[in-house]
């Protein structure tokens, strides 16, 4: 008998890998909507045939077969080094052999061989081609070099065992053999002096990548792109369905099963309530706007969402949104409105984030509630979900930024998402809830997404005018074809002088005493109240105060939500405030309540409260908390803003030098802020002026002339002063707040909108002509061009995790409060012992971690007293013995630290 390959520890040869990769692309290519040239498709074909030809070292296949005979293989075919499979396939190429004929086929080729050598891209191979370490090739080829006959066999021994699979592609064996040219080459020259291939990644080959975009058109690396990431996409999704015992089919890489477009209208005139909803009646009217990239600035409340399900029908459909309680929001109504449209399809709506395991458990186990379920039958369906959703099979993908946009950072295998974006309709929502760097990340990837001929719409309650300009001038959207600013549509005319929040600033002496009567009494009236502050600590000092402060004859719930809860307790919460809270406003006698949180309301949880109170913050962050209060408007035309205020904002008067917390310069990397101070100031002062009447229109001129005069200038940095004292600028702030001081006003949609864009124009037009500018707006700006400058000088991260936590500037720690020490050390042993051994992470993660987890604040973490988890580990006991288990969990629990701060189960964790 045959002794074939063996590709996979589990036992699948060459061949049966091989042919169910092919299976894969060949699923693709049925499913893609978007055409791409033939000979793409069949330069991926052959990628796929020739990719894992250097599994046939035999030292590879010892260690597949566990025969412990390597050092005699290495010896009887001469091998001195092992290499990466990936690059010893292309000693099994002869390229001559490859059947390209057309004018760009020298390209073609080079692109097929270098997707089959960086498949699995290692942080040395910078090193192996070109550096220190490219001696080890050298070494490998003089080694076989002196035996090739026994090379030539087994060359000839894999071409036997793929030829059938070849064939029933249309593909020729014929490439498939020792390529003996190179293997003489490169016994005296690096990989990368020939000229093969061309390595996708590292700084270090950034000189010549640049000169090569540069000489080649831009067919050359969209076709890159392509070939490379279905490549892997393929190769991947083939090793999972592989491991799946069955249970997913190799055409389940890309479900292409879209909504009906007749029926997803059916139901949306159901919950409009009407037959010409604005969705529908916009895209009829301009119907070359489907399934093209858009931007589209609406309402907070107004159906943006829905919008983006019509925008994108017919094809695949990924949105993104900043926050995971959004994500999780949106991924609910889609799978309810999808559920009602058409029976079953709610299955192909995927849900993608980090905590995605815990999110998808409890969901399905609040709807099979009365239901006789098995835990394990929830656990099994959850985990085919998950790695469908991380291959990006489902048709539609609701997901965090943070899985999708740092593709932009080109991290090592970052292809495999934009050979998915080609063939895919991305939503980008709130854009502007980004920080700068984020925000410039996101920009490159609109960019890349458009130029690789995916689709794109960037959808947002308020743009920033710096942002629409670079995404205008980097995708070529037509300013008066392709932007729909939904307040200038005709059926919108109304809506634009309606109002719905009328206005009151006041000041405290920054522990918010002043405010809290009025926040209890309006509660005792029966009102839903809403109180969003900018940090943790801002929130859990007011909690405190209006309890301090409510009697027990009040029939009123408090509720206290923010970040630094266990995930399983901030999930209930978030349910118990929706719960309190939901849009629209029910009208049933209900009493009030008061639902203290942090700035994760501001575009996660949908909302609607009758009074908000909030800290100060910059305009798009306030309109987003303004967009949690009589939500249940927001489509209705004309003057619903009450006559008494229905938002209060709360300007900290005290000896700080902050206008309320999380609020400073940010100047880069690590300022700490949650907002920069000079944003926020100049939010506040074009706020101030035309509640004040200083102002008729808001708009830059009007606003640089209110800059002009002293008491409103006072409120910024001079020009040319250096050192910075905000302590003075916020007791000019004060000094104006308290000439207006209980003074309310409303302002309507039209002018949430001149005032976000005002405020980032000037600060745009304070970046580029500091001199000529009567105030210092900081630099906030600064991160944003800076980080598009080096996107756009070809940037590529090392690594993937690099990638995400460059775009979320990750500033927290996992942490377990010592007060739960003691029971997360016997769940844990009670949990080992229940399983038997047969652990995974998802169970880890959903039956133990999210009950003692919470995310601690970096700088928090430095400070306190901490010990890592694992140096606990030696004692429990179970695990004294058994070293795969204990390996494990090491790996699952290191970057967790159990941290000497207590953990109240009313306030959460508490900084001391």
């Amino acid at each position: 008998m045959r002794q074939e390959f063996i590709a996979k520890s589990s036992g699948i040869t060459l061949g049966e890998h091989t042919s169910q990769v092919l299976r894969c692309i060949e699923s693709l290519k049925d499913k893609y909507t978007t055409p791409f040239p033939e000979e793409w498709w069949k330069a991926l074909y052959y990628a796929a045939l020739l990719h894992d030809l250097g599994k046939i070292n035999p030292v590879f296949q010892d260690k597949m077969k566990k025969e412990k005979n390597a050092k005699k293989y290495a010896d009887d075919f001469g091998i001195r080094k092992d290499i990466p499979h990936g690059i010893l396939s292309l000693l099994f190429i002869k390229p001559e052999g490859l059947d390209f004929n057309g004018d760009d086929s020298e390209k073609v080729i080079k692109i097929l061989l270098s997707a089959v050598a960086f498949h699995h891209w290692r942080e040395y191979f910078p090193d192996l081609l070109l550096g220190s370490r490219s001696t080890e090739i050298s070494e490998f080829v003089e080694g076989i070099s002196g035996i090739k006959e026994k090379w030539i066999e087994l060359v000839e021994k894999a071409r036997v065992e793929l030829k059938n699979t070849a064939e029933e592609y249309d593909l020729s064996c014929n490439a498939v053999g020792l390529n003996e040219q190179l293997v003489e080459y490169l016994k005296y020259n690096n990989l990368d002096a020939s000229q093969l291939v061309s390595p996708p990644y590292s700084l270090k080959f950034l000189p010549s990548r640049l000169k090569n975009m540069l000489e080649q058109d831009l067919e050359y690396e969209k076709a890159r792109v392509f070939i490379a990431g279905n490549l892997n996409r393929s190769d991947h999704f083939a090793s999972f369905v592989g491991d799946s015992g069955g249970k997913v089919n190799f055409e389940d890489i890309e479900i292409a099963q879209y909504l009906d477009n007749g029926l997803l209208k059916e139901k949306m005139k159901e919950k409009f309530g009407t037959p010409d909803f604005w969705q529908k009646k916009l895209l009829e009217r301009e119907s070359s706007l489907q399934n093209e990239n858009l931007i589209l600035v609406a309402p907070t409340g107004a159906g943006k969402t829905e919008f983006a399900y019509l925008w994108g029908a017919g094809k695949k459909l990924l949105i993104t949104l900043p926050m995971r309680a959004a994500v999780n929001g949106i991924w609910t109504r889609t799978r309810e409105i999808f559920k009602d449209a058409e029976e079953g399809m709610e299955q192909n709506v995927a849900l993608l984030h980090g905590d995605v395991a815990l999110e998808m458990y409890s969901f399905f186990k609040e709807k099979s509630s009365g239901v006789e379920i098995d835990d394990i039958d929830i656990e099994g369906e959850i985990r085919g979900c998950i790695e469908l959703a991380r291959h990006l099979s489902k048709p539609y993908i609701v997901c965090t930024a943070d899985q999708i946009a740092p593709a932009a950072l080109r991290y090592p295998g970052y292809e495999r998402i934009f050979a998915v974006l080609m063939n895919s309709c991305l939503v980008i929502d709130e854009v502007q809830a980004y920080d700068p760097r984020a925000a410039a990340i996101i920009t490159h990837l609109i960019q890349q997404t458009a130029l690789w001929g995916g689709k794109v719409l960037l959808m947002t309650a308020t743009l920033p005018p710096f942002i629409e300009e670079e995404v205008i001038k980097r995708t070529g959207i037509d300013r008066k074809q392709q932007i729909i600013r939904l307040l200038d549509e005709p059926e919108f005319e109304k809506l634009r002088d309606s109002t719905r929040h009328t206005i009151r600033i006041g000041v405290h002496g920054s522990d918010y005493k002043e405010f809290v009567p009025e926040i209890i009494d309006a509660a005792r009236e029966g009102n839903r109240v809403l109180v969003v502050l900018n940090t943790v600590k801002s929130a859990l000092n007011i909690y405190q105060k209006i309890k301090d402060k409510v009697q027990e004859k009040d029939d009123m719930d408090i509720l206290l939500l923010h970040s630094r809860f266990t995930q399983e307790q901030r999930k209930k919460l978030e349910g118990k405030v929706k719960d309190h809270m939901p849009n629209p406003k029910k009208d049933d006698g209900s009493k009030g309540c008061i639902v203290v949180s942090t700035q994760i309301v501001e575009a996660s949880l949908d909302l609607d409260a009758d009074i908000l109170f909030t800290d100060a913050a910059p305009a798009d962050s306030l309109i987003q908390r303004m967009g949690r209060v009589y939500r249940r408007y927001a489509r209705t035309p004309g003057k619903n803003a009450p006559q008494k205020a229905n938002v209060v904002i709360m300007i900290s008067k005290g000896d700080k030098d902050r206008i309320a917390g999380g609020i400073r310069n940010i100047k880069g990397d690590g300022s700490g802020a949650v907002y920069d101070f000079s944003l926020t100031m100049l939010s506040l002062i074009i706020l101030m002026a035309k509640g004040k009447g200083e102002i008729e229109e808001i708009s830059t001129d009007s606003i640089i002339e209110i800059l002009n005069k002293k008491e409103w200038k006072n409120c910024f940095f001079n020009i040319r002063r250096t050192k910075q004292d905000t302590k003075k600028l916020v007791k000019s702030l004060c000094k104006l707040i308290e000439s207006i001081e209980n003074k309310e006003f409303s302002i309507n949609e039209e002018e949430k909108v001149r005032w976000v864009n005002t405020c980032y124009k000037l600060l745009e037009e304070s970046y580029k002509n500091p001199e000529d500018f009567p105030v210092n707006l900081g630099s906030y700006l600064d991160s944003y061009y800076d980080t598009l400058e080096v996107l756009d000088h070809g940037y590529c991260s090392d690594s993937k995790m690099d990638a995400q936590n460059l775009f979320r500037e990750v500033k927290n720690v996992s942490v377990i409060p010592i007060g739960l020490k003691e029971n997360f050390v016997k769940d844990l042993e009670s949990w080992l012992e229940a399983k038997c051994g047969k652990l995974n992470y998802m169970d880890f993660s959903n039956e133990i971690l999210k009950k003692y987890i919470v995310d601690l604040p970096f700088y928090s973490w430095q400070k306190s007293e901490k010990e890592p988890v694992v140096e606990n580990l030696d004692k429990i006991t179970s695990l004294w013995k058994n070293h795969e288990i204990y390996n494990k969990l090491r790996r699952w629990l290191t970057g967790v630290y159990f941290v000497d701060l207590p953990y109240d189960g009313e306030k959460g964790l508490v900084l001391e």
